[in-house]
């Protein structure tokens, strides 16, 4: 351990084996990216309460258009994602709903309610990448 920090921490070395340093900084990445997009969706989730808005709906029909363009804003980071014990690709984004179909082929509808208040999984590859031998 001395030897180490009388040398220094060598992040060439760190980089290569996919040390601390390389993997904190995907995550701070990670983190970059999920920022931009709760931003874009508060920015999206604007323009259509002022959309509505000018269009003189209902103000709870505003509230709920302002919340479906944000959960759709939201969910276009991936469209393979994981919910409780459910997985599979989002195949559409309604009002309440939001529909996916499992990797067996079942279609399986899980209320939005349930994608803001539980955690939700995305993955970043489909599950042909995911499951294809490396080349």
């Amino acid at each position: 351990m001395i030897a180490a920090a009388a040398r220094g921490y060598d992040l060439t070395k760190d980089f290569s084996t996919n040390g601390p340093v390389h993997e904190a900084l995907y995550v701070i990445a990670g983190l970059i990216v999920f920022i931009a997009f709760i931003f874009a969706a508060r920015f999206v989730a604007h323009l259509v309460g002022q959309w509505l808005l000018k269009r003189q709906v209902r103000p709870d029909m505003i509230v709920l258009g302002r919340r479906a363009a944000t959960a759709i804003i939201l969910l276009l980071v991936g469209d393979h994602i994981a919910i409780d014990a459910h997985t599979g690709v989002i195949v559409e984004v309604k009002l309440r709903v939001t529909m996916l179909k499992s990797d067996e082929g079942n279609l399986i509808v899980i209320p939005n309610s349930d994608l803001f208040t539980k955690a939700v999984t995305i993955y970043n590859a489909s599950v042909e990448a995911r499951t294809a031998p490396p080349t």
